[in-house]
């Protein structure tokens, strides 16, 4: 198959602002059906977040760790196949202006460089234009480019002029991986 790119907060997991708490976190309905079902087609799932809450000084690395590893557990629990294959963040504040910070793609260097990756097999869901802009930096065709409306979504539909085309928009994550698979 190919790999599928999902941005965390507000597509896999309610967006509750900078997620520090692990046992707070909560998935959106149908997000581990969605990865469960990816999975069993044979697609590899890669998480890609901003998490400039460490570099804000508002989380520590150690619980973004511990909430990585509830978000696991979560989506096993809910279906035995939702596996998380890998999982890259960005931990900077936006001023500082690094190369891992979507919508750039730094943060997926060393995946890249593994030759494992094909943009024309890859799709990316997410809540964000940057989620968005990644997949364009990856050079992810326009079709395979999903924003959903779970999270940040339904108000980055009202700046999608920006991207100068329009990405595909759906409800949630389980749509998302409906069409994937269709």
């Amino acid at each position: 198959m190919g790999t599928v790119f999902l941005d965390r907060d507000g597509t896999i997991n309610v967006d509750t602002g900078y997620v520090s708490d692990a046992s707070s976190l909560e998935l959106i309905d149908g997000a581990a059906q969605a990865i469960g079902d990816l999975k069993r087609a044979g697609w590899e799932i890669v998480i890609v977040s901003n998490q400039s809450g460490i570099g804000r000084g508002l989380i520590e690395p150690e619980q973004l760790k511990e909430v990585n590893g509830k978000l696991n557990q979560l989506l096993l629990g809910s279906d035995s196949d939702a596996v998380i294959d890998f999982s890259f963040f960005c931990p900077h504040a936006p001023k500082e202006q690094c190369v891992c910070r979507k919508p750039l793609a730094g943060m997926l260097g060393s995946y890249l460089s593994e030759g494992n990756f094909s943009a024309e097999n890859s799709w990316i869901v997410g809540d964000k234009l940057s989620d968005i802009g990644l997949g364009a930096s990856l050079g992810i065709p326009e079709t395979q480019r999903i924003l959903v409306k779970t999270g940040k979504g339904v108000a980055e539909i009202a700046r999608i002029s920006s991207l100068g085309y329009e990405p595909v928009i759906v409800d949630s994550l389980l749509e998302a991986g409906e069409l994937i698979l269709s």
